[in-house]
């Protein structure tokens, strides 16, 4: 308890360095949203890619057979 009382006398002491603690966690968070933003899209891309892949080696394939028969 009595560290807790110290902490808040320091904090009272030095708002600066509360003002910017803030402004640092605050942007930390807004950073961690746009990753996880950004971590969402590569996810819902990824199947759709998979899918485009698969589709454009196919013809490939056919002309592989048509080839090689």
């Amino acid at each position: 308890m009595g560290i807790n009382i110290h902490t808040n006398l320091w904090n009272l002491t030095q708002p600066g360095a509360s003002a910017a603690d803030g402004r640092s966690r605050i942007s930390q968070a807004e950073m961690a949203a746009e990753a996880a933003i950004a971590s969402r899209n590569q996810i819902l891309r990824q199947p759709g890619l998979a899918i485009l892949a698969q589709a454009n080696s196919q013809p490939l394939q056919a002309i592989s057979l048509l080839l090689d028969g």
